[in-house]
């Protein structure tokens, strides 16, 4: 006899928030050339880094229709690599933004700076914020 299965969705708690994150904060610098420089404000905090899915794809293209840039920043080919990070939801301690580059504190990501595409409230569970990055 077949028993009732219900599906259990994974939760994310302290056990899987085991990778270090770094967010640098960049501003436009007043030399000639308009580099970005860093202010030296970061912020660190333990998030759950894990592959963009297809869903999420979908998502992000739908919600940069408005916004031409960022839809040929998604279309380009020089992106290789998209990764999805969940941290805790720092409040007012620091909000991610979009000018900001992410650098993920582990041996598979070593040496890359990510770029923040999209930061949305996880709908799950309100303590978190899910932060979409790109890199090249």
């Amino acid at each position: 006899m077949l028993r009732n299965r219900k599906f259990k969705r994974e939760t994310t708690h302290n056990g899987t928030l085991r990778t270090l994150v770094t967010f640098k904060r960049m501003k436009v610098s007043d030399d000639f050339y308009e580099s970005n420089a860093e202010t030296g404000e970061s912020f660190s905090a333990w998030g759950e880094v894990h592959d963009v899915t297809f869903q999420d794809l979908e998502s992000l293209k739908g919600r940069f229709s408005k916004n031409a840039l960022a839809l040929e920043s998604i279309k380009s080919k020089a992106i290789k690599a998209y990764a999805t990070v969940k941290i805790r939801d720092p409040l007012e301690d620091f909000q991610p933004k979009n000018s900001d580059k992410v650098v993920i504190h582990d041996e598979r990501f070593s040496g890359k700076e990510w770029d923040v595409i999209d930061v949305q409230p996880d709908l799950y569970n309100r303590m978190y914020l899910v932060i979409f990055l790109v890199g090249s």
